[in-house]
């Protein structure tokens, strides 16, 4: 693991190899963290007293060909 510190935010690249393998964690504070992957898909995790939120984050590219737990990306929030 590579360790990168911009002020007091925390950046995680991680590394296979001595290359890079396209995973970015970046976590401004101690109660937030995303993580990014090669593909631009990434999760967002916050927590705020006891409450855990989770946010996922995906490109257009995705738009019409997810399935699953969070549904279909298509702009039809049926």
């Amino acid at each position: 693991f590579k360790n990168i510190y911009f002020s007091s935010q925390f950046v995680l690249l991680l590394l296979f190899n001595n290359y890079s393998a396209g995973v970015f964690v970046f976590s401004p504070t101690s109660t937030n963290v995303t993580v990014m992957f090669p593909s631009g898909a990434g999760v967002e995790v916050r927590l705020r007293d006891v409450t855990m939120t989770t946010t996922v984050l995906l490109p257009e590219g995705f738009k019409d060909s997810t399935l699953g737990l969070l549904g279909k990306m298509n702009g039809d929030a049926k």
